[in-house]
């Protein structure tokens, strides 16, 4: 591995274990997130080549949630996904059958609406006009064609959060519990957005 790429993902990390985040970022969510993970490396040498690469390794609650690989030119290159908690399906897979999953629900405004809510930030994945006829895949970090340098590990584990809440609220059941919470509080009562989002992230 290059002493470039490691340099880069060592300074990345650095701000992880100082919680650096928690200055840039007011989203109580995400810091919470990010404060219950830990984030774990080592190197992994291929058996059939001559090459090293660092591996990094996100847990919560002593489960494994992702782990990355990171190729010889980061940062011009993205991470690799090795493995992932949602399915044994390759992550690009599976950004495909979650994007079928998510044309199926029957209000996706309001599955945008939430998510926003919950990142505070727009999301990567939905749109609020459903115009968007990209799959997950290429909508994705992890594809070549979106990752820039600027890009960082922090950018990957937002996309992590987002997909974690696509792929818990596009179940039947907590996808009704949604449009209820939408169409009882905000539709019947007329809250203010302000007083609905405080709603929102005490009930989720």
């Amino acid at each position: 591995m290059s002493s470039m790429s490691l340099k880069r993902v060592n300074k990345e990390l650095e701000f992880f274990y100082k919680r650096n985040y928690v200055n840039i970022n007011e989203n109580k969510n995400l810091v919470n997130f990010l404060d219950s993970i830990k984030i774990y490396t080592f190197m992994y040498k291929h058996p059939n080549i001559n090459q090293e690469n660092l591996h990094i390794i996100i847990e919560k609650d002593y489960k494994s949630l992702i782990e990355y690989r990171v190729p010889n030119d980061y940062p011009f290159k993205p991470f690799q996904i090795i493995k992932h908690n949602f399915t044994k399906l390759e992550w690009n897979k599976f950004l495909n059958v979650l994007c079928e999953h998510v044309k199926k629900v029957n209000n996706q405004k309001i599955l945008y609406f939430f998510l926003k809510i919950q990142l505070g930030k727009w999301p990567l994945f939905l749109n609020y006009e459903n115009k968007n006829n990209k799959c997950f895949c290429c909508t994705s970090y992890n594809c070549p064609i979106n990752w820039s340098p600027k890009l960082k590990i922090n950018n990957c584990l937002e996309e992590y959060i987002e997909v974690e809440f696509i792929n818990k609220f596009v179940k039947k059941y907590n996808n009704k519990l949604l449009m209820s919470i939408y169409n009882n509080f905000l539709e019947c009562y007329k809250l203010p957005e302000e007083l609905f989002e405080i709603i929102v992230n005490k009930v989720l």
